[in-house]
């Protein structure tokens, strides 16, 4: 569609934990990497993604929201878990409800969160 559309779009794939991008990006976009992370490792994906954002530049991040019921499938985070684990490097903008589209029935519930890096 980008191309369709005449923009400029580069997509790169990484191991956040690992990463070995020596860059950083105006935007980036996780759906689903954040809330498979061990709690105990949620503070270094905070810092490792945060020196892949410019400062003002945007994360987007989309995961499971602890509203999805059961206990399968990755960790559930709430509102409160966004703002603990990023607030010091990015501010929370906003925080809203909403779904996975998929196949799935019922959709799973998520969280939409957008944070600005700190500069």
């Amino acid at each position: 569609r980008a191309e369709v559309d005449g923009v400029s779009v580069r997509f790169v794939k990484d191991d956040i934990l690992h990463s070995t991008i020596g860059e950083a990006f105006d935007l980036v976009f996780d759906r689903g990497c954040f809330h498979v992370i061990e709690p105990a490792q949620r503070s270094e994906y905070a810092r490792a993604v945060a020196a892949l954002v410019r400062p003002g530049g945007h994360l987007f991040l989309k995961c499971f929201s602890v509203k999805q019921p059961g206990s399968l499938g990755p960790h559930r985070l709430a509102p409160a878990d966004i703002n603990s684990v990023f607030s010091d490097l990015f501010a929370v903008k906003s925080i809203i409800e909403t779904v996975f589209q998929g196949t799935l029935n019922p959709l799973p519930l998520a969280l939409f969160c957008v944070l600005e890096r700190r500069k």
